[in-house]
């Protein structure tokens, strides 16, 4: 235990800043697990604070939320092995559908894509009609997208491309 302690104390001069120091009566009553055991403060600490009756107590750790998946937050909803919401760019949106048929393959569908504004980029060959989806256009990805939000985020920068010419 003195070991463990006191390799935790010895910081190689890194603890300036890190930690700050609190006198142990503000810590209030104290439990005893076990018999108590001397630790030997390093003397480059005992010099700075003359005292070795401080305990040592880190910045309180802050873990993140649990947050929703990004699909989520854009307002898709998961059915059976199908995810459905809209592909959004330039504050126009349009009905999505991606299937998951098995896991790390997603298969994109859009419902009336701006075939006009697509006519004029490389993409264009990229939505085909879908007999999977009547009244969907199939999307084929030049690369296979990693993630759901990699697919969504895929389509969603293509649309934005389409309607803006501006890459993002």
């Amino acid at each position: 235990m003195n070991n463990i302690l006191s390799s935790l104390l010895d910081l190689g001069g890194r603890s300036e800043g890190y930690f700050t120091l609190v006198p142990a009566a503000s810590l209030g009553p104290v439990r005893t697990l076990g018999p108590a055991q001397q630790v030997r403060l390093p003397a480059r600490i005992k010099q700075r604070y003359q005292s070795s009756s401080y305990m040592r107590a880190g910045v309180p750790l802050r873990l993140p939320t649990k947050e929703a998946p990004i699909w989520q937050q854009k307002g898709w909803a998961k059915r059976g092995n199908e995810y459905r919401g809209s592909f959004t760019a330039q504050a126009q949106s349009w009905t999505g559908i991606i299937t998951v048929p098995f896991s790390g393959m997603y298969k994109a569908y859009i419902q009336n894509p701006p075939t006009y504004k697509l006519a004029d980029t490389m993409y264009q060959h990229c939505f085909s009609g879908s007999s999977d989806y009547p009244g969907y256009d199939s999307i084929h990805f030049h690369y296979t997208p990693r993630t759901l939000e990699h697919a969504i985020a895929t389509v969603e920068n293509v649309l934005h491309y389409a309607m803006t010419g501006v890459r993002i």
